[in-house]
């Protein structure tokens, strides 16, 4: 009986080994994934939550004067593209302005208006179809470079300006004390935007104030928030702009105010957002339209406004504004880069909720290299996704590959994770049936055994 013993046990060694290896073997089969490298570029941002806006701004000049108005002229910034905010198509502009025109980085519609009569109104419309999506810097403080001081960007945004008194003793004052010691300009902005952020408490004006008063009264609106981060930044050296334009709280909304924000740059990374009225460092949600890059130069004094008026001084004339955003499908655009870009982005986030699906179900533990491998392809889509959006303007077709390649990649990342997945499921399941297998066969041989015991006493 004992060679019978030893017969089981070879048996159940060699089941337990042909389980194993078939269930290694059907396992690893599928684990041929092949080393991604990621692009030279590194990842500046991220963009998320895309949709489109069915934007419109319309303007109503109002001659409530006992004669008519004559030689009214009017001045729209328009809202234009920009890189890793939005892109933004006009779909139609009534009436026709007489001109359009370019200021530096803004560019104008212009109507000269002969004549209001009495009691009547002129009504401009401008109706915009705009792919947006929230943006998030991932800023390394390893890979900020250092300011190039004689640079057109670095002259231009580091002087006093217009209710940005950076050049005044308190401001520069406040501004040192603020940063102290550090000198990475990331770390510094994050400094000065905390500061403001507390330092200012939120209570809509009716003129705009600028730095210094927002600085000495504790207070202000988005304005405010945005002059006294900006001229703070100037101070030690940060270059920083003001931009105006619009910003919604829902995707179907009307509004009847503009909304102003901030930018400071960092070498490497480009223009990055703040709204410290809004809470948002670093980052900018997909409802925040700039029309104004800067000042509004064209007029006299310098302004941050979303229309500028002039007419003779007999005049009288009344003005307001109505801003209304729906949201649209991707399909209003008609524009193919666009259309790629959408889906790419939606590729990239259903690609991140599997990676993190994955992470839940414990594949790090079994599969980490192929993990690390599967997230490295998710790099890679944001790398060509970025490029595509930087070069679009310059280079449209390389712009199109770019933009087809991050969808690409982001498409092969939910399939290289279901693998890992599917994987580790088959091992949670298999493994526990290999266990009971061997709890089955050594309580059936110990049984054998006992009862064979008991018939040799017996005999």
């Amino acid at each position: 009986m004992k060679a019978c013993d030893r017969w089981v046990t070879r048996k159940t060694v060699l089941l337990l080994t042909l389980i194993l290896s078939l269930s290694t073997t059907w396992l690893f089969g599928f684990a041929s994934v092949k080393p991604v490298g990621l692009n030279q570029d590194f990842l500046k941002y991220r963009l998320r939550a895309p949709y489109v806006a069915n934007f419109t701004h319309t303007i109503q000049i109002q001659n409530f004067g006992p004669s008519q108005a004559t030689d009214v002229q009017l001045y729209v910034p328009l809202v234009q593209n920009q890189t890793a905010r939005y892109f933004v198509m006009i779909n139609k502009i009534s009436p026709t302005p007489q001109q359009f025109l370019e200021d530096n980085e803004n560019v104008y519609a212009y109507w000269n208006i002969e004549e209001i009569p009495t009691g009547q109104f002129f009504t401009v419309n401008i109706n915009y179809h705009i792919l947006a999506f929230n943006v998030g810097f991932l800023v390394n403080s390893s890979l900020v470079g250092s300011y190039t001081e004689h640079s057109a960007i670095y002259q231009e945004h580091t002087i006093p300006e217009h209710l940005i008194e950076s050049n005044d003793t308190l401001i520069a004052t406040t501004a040192q004390n603020v940063v102290g010691e550090e000198t990475n300009p990331q770390e510094m902005a994050l400094k000065i935007y905390e500061f403001v952020v507390d330092r200012l408490t939120y209570e809509a004006q009716l003129e705009e104030q600028g730095a210094i008063w927002a600085l000495q009264n504790r207070k202000g609106d988005c304005s405010e928030y945005s002059y006294l981060f900006v001229a703070l930044s100037r101070a030690v050296g940060i270059p920083s702009r003001v931009l105006t334009g619009f910003a919604f709280n829902n995707y179907v909304q009307s509004l009847s105010d503009g909304h102003m924000w901030a930018e400071y740059y960092l070498e490497n990374y480009g223009w990055v957002p703040i709204g410290a009225g809004w809470s948002m460092f670093d980052e900018l949600d997909g409802r925040h339209f700039a029309s104004l890059l800067g000042e509004f130069e064209i007029s006299e004094a310098p302004l941050y406004v979303n229309y500028y008026i002039t007419y003779n001084d007999d005049a009288q004339l009344e003005s307001y504004q109505t801003l209304q955003t729906l949201k649209a499908s991707i399909d209003i655009l008609n524009f193919s880069f666009a259309q790629t870009v959408y889906n790419a982005i939606s590729e990239i986030r259903s690609a991140e909720i599997t990676a993190e699906i994955a992470e839940v179900t414990g594949t790090q533990f079994l599969w980490n290299d192929r993990l690390i491998e599967a997230k490295a392809v998710l790099e890679e889509a944001e790398v060509y996704l970025q490029k595509a959006m930087e070069t679009w303007s310059s280079q449209p077709n390389s712009a199109m590959v770019y933009a087809q390649t991050a969808r690409e990649r982001a498409e092969q990342v939910p399939k290289l994770l279901n693998d890992i997945m599917l994987e580790t499921m088959m091992l949670i399941i298999v493994i526990p049936v290999i266990a009971v297998a061997a709890i089955v066969v050594f309580l059936a041989r110990r049984g054998r055994g006992a009862r064979e015991n008991v018939l040799y006493i017996g005999s």
